[in-house]
């Protein structure tokens, strides 16, 4: 009675974890079919409201605020930064992500938006979009630039994708229609 007792937890144990394991593969999937992820702070939260109502309604996105991700332990940030890493785009909305995340390997396109640390970089494919031109000292003069004033002016993906820093005249045309636009070209 005892052995048979012993077989049937044995075989409950590992039938539980098959489950497990199962589970968080799916769960794995469903994170990682996110087509955008969005890295803001508490100061960029209605910045990242506004990008994400503009946002082509095929995109998924997925939020990730940086006070969590400060806060966590280094596995933690490692689990975040696999998220983004299978997604297709990372978008980095101001200076703090550029700092807590520095020199992070970040292997698909990032966007980053109103920041001009230069801290972290994409394997693939890094634009910068800016608002104002006084900032640009920091930027290597020699770097693919583009003044935008309206969303016609960006022009086509490999256009896109050959620029390093895009500068938003912000008094004509908002940074939310541009960061839509360039995910609307890039994430075809």
């Amino acid at each position: 009675m005892m052995a048979f007792k012993r077989k049937t937890m044995k075989w409950m144990s590992t039938l539980f974890f098959v489950i497990f394991i199962l589970l968080g593969l799916m769960n794995a999937k469903a994170q990682a079919d996110n087509d955008i992820s969005i890295v803001y702070t508490r100061k960029t939260a209605s910045q990242k409201n506004k990008l994400m109502e503009a946002l082509p309604k095929r995109i998924s996105a997925k939020a990730y605020n940086i006070g969590s991700l400060s806060i966590m332990d280094f596995s933690g940030k490692n689990k975040a930064l696999l998220r983004m890493n299978a997604s297709k785009m990372v978008i980095m909305l101001g200076d703090a992500p550029m700092k807590i995340l520095k020199n992070a390997k970040i292997n698909t396109d990032l966007l980053v938006i109103q920041s001009i640390r230069q801290t972290l970089h994409s394997s693939r494919w890094t634009l910068y979009i800016l608002g104002q031109e006084t900032a640009l000292k920091t930027f290597d003069p020699s770097l693919k630039k583009k003044k935008v004033s309206k969303t016609e002016d960006l022009g086509s993906e490999q256009d896109l994708r050959s620029l390093t820093l895009l500068i938003v005249d912000t008094q004509t045309i908002s940074f939310q229609e541009v960061i839509s636009e360039v995910v609307e070209k890039t994430l075809r």
